[in-house]
């Protein structure tokens, strides 16, 4: 599944990538296109002028005259070639009933061949004044009529307009390139984004195995124990009393895990808690003294110091639970004649509680994990040692939902748990 989601996530990044760059690409050539011929047409109307600005002063030639300068310009028309187009090469001719004159002088920057000459002036001599292209001889015109009949028609090449083509070459080579850059970028970007979701599927994993196990082995007893009874019937209620307590026992241990997987959805779900005034002091003392003969018959020794009418505003089950939760597993992960110390003080506008046990420290590598749901530090637990590995997110939940904080630290000789709860204003 992980799988899949990757390969849609990294399918959608290239998709979009494609279409920006598309949508840019395409946006510069026809940019480039609309430059070219916008320069086109300033060149052509240029020529037009200039040669009707200098008619009088009779610039003009007949095609092949040895008096023009036709030989020092460069030839348009008729597809020829044209080695520099820094500046765009125009030549303009008169047409003159039903003939043309080439324009000379500095009005025209290139020449035609009579031939060509001749074609657009039986082409274009009878068309409206105005810009187009005479796509038989490649060439691009602007047709003007004078005042005694005659027409000026300024003619360059339509190569002019395909300057767009190498640069959408280069773009598509840097598109390519782009994308290869976009693809491995999306890689990473996958990698990255999923590393939640894989981390949360690897845990759930753990969990769906974890919990497997838990409920196979108090099932196989309770079925066990209903086929012993059953084999015997006449038998009394008492006299089977070992193998209804067993079923029992089984029975309210499936119940305490299905409860807690509740209770976490529950917390999750429920958003804002009920704002109630809650008296942290006097439950964390509750909670302590509660918990006190399960160190004093291992020999440990627990401590409790609070600071008197502490109160944080949220849910008193919650937060019951949440302290006990924290206590319980001191309790449980306290070494042999070791110590547990619970504190409750104010920090500001902060509750500030601690719960240190001495003991094994946590590794650290589990210790980032935690808060983690259905995150144990024992990856072999056996049946019937320790919880499911929800206390603790619970927990975690909890104190963010109440707008506050947990966090965990372990050195060599003890563990601690702090958590941080905004202080009630009706605090003394």
């Amino acid at each position: 599944m992980l799988h899949r989601l990757r390969i849609k996530l990294i399918a959608a990044i290239m998709t979009v990538s494609f279409a920006v760059l598309a949508l840019a690409f395409v946006g510069i050539c026809v940019m480039e296109y609309q430059r070219d011929a916008t320069t086109l047409n300033l060149a052509l109307e240029s020529a037009l002028n200039r040669s009707q600005a200098t008619m009088s002063a009779g610039d003009t030639a007949v095609f092949g005259s040895q008096d023009s300068d036709e030989s020092q310009l460069p030839q348009i028309g008729g597809r020829t070639h044209v080695d520099d187009w820094s500046r765009i090469p125009v030549a303009v001719i008169r047409v003159q009933a039903g003939s043309s004159i080439m324009i000379t002088g500095d009005s025209s920057s290139a020449t035609v061949t009579e031939s060509v000459g001749a074609d657009v002036a039986e082409g274009v001599g009878g068309l409206p004044d105005g810009r187009g292209d005479f796509s038989e001889l490649g060439l691009s015109y602007s047709k003007r009529t004078l005042p005694d009949g005659d027409s000026l028609i300024a003619l360059a090449e339509t190569r002019v307009l395909d300057g767009w083509q190498p640069l959408a070459a280069s773009l598509a080579v840097v598109c390519l390139g782009a994308l290869l850059a976009f693809f491995l970028i999306s890689l990473l970007v996958s990698s990255w984004a999923l590393r939640p979701v894989r981390e949360a599927w690897d845990a759930q994993r753990r969990f769906v195995a974890d919990a497997s196990h838990e409920l196979k082995t108090p099932l196989t007893v309770v079925l066990a124990n209903m086929s012993i009874i059953s084999r015997d019937s006449q038998r009394t209620v008492a006299s089977q009393s070992q193998w209804v307590e067993s079923t029992e026992r089984e029975a309210l241990r499936m119940q305490g895990l299905v409860n807690e997987m509740i209770e976490l959805a529950c917390v999750e779900d429920r958003g804002d808690p009920v704002r109630e005034s809650v008296d942290v002091s006097t439950l964390v003392a509750a909670c302590s003294l509660q918990l006190e003969p399960v160190t004093y018959e291992r020999g440990c020794h627990l401590e409790c110091r609070t600071e008197e009418g502490l109160c944080v505003l949220g849910s008193r089950t919650q937060l019951e639970r949440l302290v006990s939760t924290l206590i319980e597993n001191a309790c449980k992960y306290v070494n042999e004649g070791g110590e547990v110390n619970v504190a409750l003080v104010r920090q500001g506008t902060r509750v500030v509680l601690t719960v240190e046990n001495t003991g094994v420290p946590i590794a650290p590598d589990d210790l980032e994990h935690i808060f983690e749901r259905f995150f144990r530090t024992d990856k072999a637990r056996t049946s019937g040692s320790g919880g499911f590995g929800l206390g603790l997110a619970i927990a975690r939940e909890t104190a963010e939902s109440h707008g506050g904080s947990i966090a965990a630290a372990s050195d060599g000789t003890s563990t601690r748990f702090t958590v941080k709860l905004p202080l009630a204003m009706t605090s003394a």
